[in-house]
């Protein structure tokens, strides 16, 4: 938990340095959490909120290039060159155990392709199209650039990103859920009042499948035979995914007028 916590905040300095115009700043945590976690990349969806939009692309690039290059002044570029290689293989390999991980019923790979593994036993390849279909939904309505300009539109964005980061990848564990459940609690927040049913109903089931599945609270056999052992832990965090892309495509859909 102590690195998804600072992970988590990257993501929040560079929306709110983003919304208030300071694209330096904002795309400075972008290009840190990319060449920490990887999974800073999505950060970059922020762009599409950019007053600035061509300041934004050019920061980011600059940051990455200062970052990457700047250790060099202690080192040397090959080392440098040879360090980011070495990483590349270790995500590989690492995202391959992690897979494998799942016919075990691991703690790695509580994930939405984790889910379909383990519950269809099924272990082809499918994280590709599953996050090419994801990327297609989630990127669609920030074209519209209307959508861009509204509060909210922007913070179910922060919560889709924050949510995405941990749904969708291999490495999942019971920790970086951090992430995924302070986008539920935007999402939560969202929400108009009074608050419906269904809203309070997703809650309890969140509040007991993602946030209290690792605890003693849960009884050992339901935590491990059926909570971990088909990665449930992360279905809330996929319904609540869901129900904020469709809330931001019915944002995005023109309203279809009778003409009375």
């Amino acid at each position: 938990m102590s690195s998804s916590i600072p992970c988590s905040l990257l993501f929040y300095f560079s929306y709110v340095f983003t919304i208030r115009g300071k694209d330096w700043l904002a795309t400075l945590f972008i290009a840190l959490g990319f060449l920490t976690k990887l999974y800073g990349i999505a950060g970059l969806a922020f762009f599409f909120f950019s007053r600035n939009k061509l300041q934004f692309a050019l920061s980011f690039i600059a940051w990455m290039a200062i970052i990457v290059v700047a250790p060099i002044v202690y080192s040397s570029a090959d080392y440098i060159m040879q360090s980011y290689e070495d990483w590349y293989y270790q995500i590989i390999r690492r995202n391959q155990q992690n897979i494998d991980n799942s016919r075990t019923a691991g703690m790695q790979d509580i994930s939405v392709p984790g889910m379909i593994r383990r519950i269809f036993h099924y272990y082809g390849p499918i994280d590709l199209p599953i996050i090419a279909v994801a990327g297609t939904l989630f990127g669609i309505p920030l074209l519209k650039k209307q959508n861009q300009q509204q509060a909210k539109f922007g913070l179910s964005y922060l919560a889709l990103v924050l949510i995405s980061v941990v749904i969708f990848s291999s490495a999942a564990e019971s920790p970086t859920f951090v992430i995924a459940v302070t986008g539920a609690a935007i999402w939560f927040i969202l929400q108009e009042k009074p608050i419906s049913n269904y809203v309070k109903i997703l809650l309890a089931i969140l509040f007991i499948l993602t946030i209290l599945s690792p605890t003693d609270l849960i009884p050992p056999y339901i935590r491990i035979n059926i909570i971990l052992a088909y990665s449930l832990k992360a279905l809330p965090c996929f319904i609540i995914w869901c129900w904020l892309i469709i809330s931001c495509w019915k944002i995005h859909l023109p309203k279809i007028h009778s003409g009375q």
